[in-house]
């Protein structure tokens, strides 16, 4: 189905998929959603995935944060069909995740062409060239620039959606990998 989407980047929203999973940045994200709502409170954040909306409200109140729990978009799990949805109202998809080797998230967003700003762990690095395929990031006040600078320019988030739609399409084709899939197995069958 990500194939079979074009991505239209008109959203003003960021998109995170992980719910309020700590080991894929919840609180990393908040942090840097509190710095963005000073300057810009048309930006919202999307959330996907299973949310505790409780551990939530604790961490906002916890960090006295500015936003309140109803300035978040939550829509805890979707299928494909409500996630492209998101997709159309959002500007960028965030994945800081503290550990991660090969998201599926990423690989998505990409093959749809939505931009993607993640932190550099793991196998990230392998997903996304910064700048190029997308933008890495090592600190939540470098994720918030980030951010920011995509949400401001629209040249930037057009150059990086078709250069990683182009590269994902191609590097996840499903004809090629059950090619290169079942040469393996014929591989080992011969030895």
């Amino acid at each position: 189905e990500y194939f079979n989407y074009e991505y239209v980047n008109n959203g003003n929203n960021i998109l995170f998929v992980g719910g309020t999973s700590f080991l894929k940045g919840i609180d990393r994200l908040l942090k840097t959603y509190n710095e963005i709502y000073k300057i810009n409170k048309n930006i919202k954040i999307i959330i996907v995935g299973n949310t505790d909306l409780n551990y939530l409200q604790q961490l906002i109140k916890k960090n006295k944060y500015l936003f309140k729990l109803s300035d978040l978009d939550v829509r805890g799990f979707l299928e494909t069909k409500d996630i492209l949805k998101a997709y159309d109202e959002s500007f960028c998809m965030v994945h800081p995740s503290y550990i991660d080797n090969s998201p599926n998230s990423i690989c998505e967003a990409q093959i749809a062409g939505m931009p993607v700003i993640a932190s550099s762990v793991g196998g990230v690095g392998s997903l996304i060239t910064n700048g190029s395929t997308g933008i890495l990031f090592n600190s939540e006040h470098e994720l918030s620039q980030k951010i920011l600078e995509l949400f401001s320019n629209t040249k930037l988030r057009n150059q990086i959606s078709e250069m990683s739609k182009k590269i994902a399409r191609k590097r996840h084709d499903p004809t090629d990998i059950l090619k290169k899939t079942m040469a393996m197995y014929e591989q080992i069958k011969q030895n």
